[in-house]
């Protein structure tokens, strides 16, 4: 039996990421800050892109199990038990990666999973986001940082041309991802949706559709109901006011009830969950939210555990006392039937916990919050007393 060994990532191989830049890579946790050769679509076919030099290169590493330094997030999630982008890719699309292997070639790229981000329009300025995913962010950073914020020379998805040449990719894929900022904001995405829909594509094709579910939409859900499965994921970084402090200005109240709107449209072959981001913000309100979701939906709502890109807003770098803490809180709920989605229970979260924490970016992670609270005329003591002694030091 041919193995899969721990280097091998079949989105390599058949998966692009278009990110909102117009950059395209293999996947979502893909870091490309480490290498300097990236490729847009405003130059190049996803086509040309994808059988690049470079592209090439990391297939034959994979091939001959060398790491990337492209591929960091997913060996970290994997040193703590968080089960990685790759992992569920290669389980995803099994088959297909054993006929990679087998076949030993770097040259071809056959897109199987099409990952798209639809620019920065959203409607949250989530705390751990940034201004390339929140247009909103980014009018709130260019008050407290002029020039700092990330603006965009391609916005591909404006591109009729671009959306064209991914329905053609389309007709062989097996799975689309949508995310955005917010992909019910963005007007384009509704007549490619469409056309999927009307050529007959969407019913041999599995989706992924994020949304931080601020608005349902009618139109859009009756579209993805032609899917052949959809996977809905509702980002959402705690409950109650954690919830509306990370996602500001959301609102709990509503994101309840358009999850509930949202489920009501689902078949028992499909699949929802809460897309949460755990960081020094929401790690507080997890076990609270984690009981909510057990006990007050009668439906299965599972948490999709992923850690915060930025180490300035990590959950290692809070004080050791606070971390003590939290491990103890979280050793103490392994056997409490709450649901999380590649993750038994809340165990990979201990395990980071015990890492060694940096000062320079807790005091980072002060900087940019006290500078957010003071523009949005909030605390963050108010929602996580439990930094108040720690957070007038020097």
């Amino acid at each position: 039996m041919t193995e899969i060994n721990k280097h091998f990532c079949i989105k390599a191989f058949a998966g692009v990421e278009i990110r909102a830049n117009g950059h395209v890579v293999p996947c979502c946790d893909f870091n490309s800050n480490v290498t300097e050769v990236t490729h847009n679509l405003s130059n190049y076919t996803l086509d040309e892109i994808t059988h690049a030099e470079h592209w090439q290169t990391l297939r034959q590493n994979m091939l001959d199990d060398k790491p990337s330094v492209n591929c960091i997030t997913c060996y970290r999630n994997e040193e703590v038990g968080i089960v990685s982008q790759r992992q569920n890719s290669n389980n995803r699309f099994h088959d297909y990666a054993v006929q990679y292997i087998t076949k030993k070639d770097a040259s071809t790229h056959n897109i199987l999973d099409i990952d798209m981000k639809l620019g920065n329009v959203c409607n949250q300025m989530c705390v751990v986001c940034d201004s390339a995913s929140s247009s909103m962010l980014f009018n709130e950073d260019e008050i407290l940082w002029p020039g700092k914020g990330v603006t965009f020379k391609t916005k591909w998805w404006r591109t009729p041309e671009i959306w064209d040449s991914i329905i053609e990719k389309c007709h062989h894929a097996k799975l689309i991802n949508v995310y955005g900022g917010e992909p019910l904001l963005v007007k384009e995405m509704t007549p490619f949706m469409r056309k999927l829909v009307d050529s007959g594509i969407s019913k041999n094709i599995e989706i992924n559709f994020a949304t931080n579910g601020s608005i349902y939409e009618e139109e859009m859900f009756d579209m993805l109901s032609t899917f052949k499965r959809r996977n809905i994921l509702l980002s959402g970084d705690g409950s109650g006011k954690t919830f509306e402090y990370t996602r500001y200005p959301a609102n709990w109240n509503k994101f309840i009830e358009n999850l509930h709107l949202i489920q009501s449209r689902l078949l028992p072959t499909d699949f929802i969950a809460n897309a949460y981001t755990y960081s020094a913000y929401s790690i507080f309100d997890i076990i609270s939210t984690s009981k909510y979701y057990k006990e007050e939906l009668d439906f299965k709502f599972p948490i999709w555990l992923n850690p915060v890109n930025q180490s300035f807003y990590s959950i290692e770098m809070l004080p050791d006392p606070i971390k003590q803490r939290l491990i103890t809180e979280f050793e103490q709920t392994y056997n409490h039937g709450y649901v999380y989605t590649g993750s038994n229970n809340l165990a990979p979260l201990v395990e980071q916990l015990k890492r060694p924490r940096v000062e320079e970016h807790w005091q980072e992670f002060k900087r940019i919050t006290k500078a957010r609270d003071k523009l949005r005329n909030i605390s963050i003591i108010d929602v996580i007393p439990e930094l108040e002694d720690y957070w007038h030091e020097d």
